[in-house]
């Protein structure tokens, strides 16, 4: 028997086409999107770090607890060291919390980390995605 023809390879191929697409070609397929998935497709760059004995307070609903106007200006209206050192000069905030709240935010801003923490203080208004009040 001789070297197989081009037509005979072509006919090999055709009758089975329907393997082509799903042996090792190295093509790449899209998957279908799927609404029941619970993960997100590209895994987030950022690491999480638990700090125990750290209380993560909310700048926005302790100053809704303390029934302070929208009026108020804060010198530092973003997130940072500075925003805490003036809530616990305005007396919105205690020392310890203001003190948590900077280590938050400082470990945030530096390392891109997410900070979450797990205390039994009861001061101020905690996050609630950031904050679990435990032992």
């Amino acid at each position: 028997m001789g070297k197989p023809t081009l037509s005979c390879v072509k006919n090999n191929r055709d009758a089975n086409s329907d393997n082509y697409g799903s042996r090792g070609s190295g093509r790449r397929q899209r998957q279908k999107f799927n609404h029941d998935k619970w993960l997100s497709s590209t895994p987030s760059r950022k690491t999480n770090v638990l700090c125990l004995g750290v209380s993560y307070p909310s700048v926005q609903q302790q100053l809704l607890k303390e029934n302070i106007s929208k009026q108020l200006q804060l010198l530092f209206p973003k997130p940072c060291v500075e925003q805490a050192i003036e809530l616990v000069r305005r007396k919105i905030l205690t020392e310890m919390d203001g003190r948590d709240l900077a280590r938050c935010v400082s470990l945030e801003s530096a390392n891109q980390t997410n900070a979450y923490c797990a205390s039994l203080e009861s001061g101020a208004a905690y996050s609630q995605e950031r904050h679990l009040c435990a032992n």
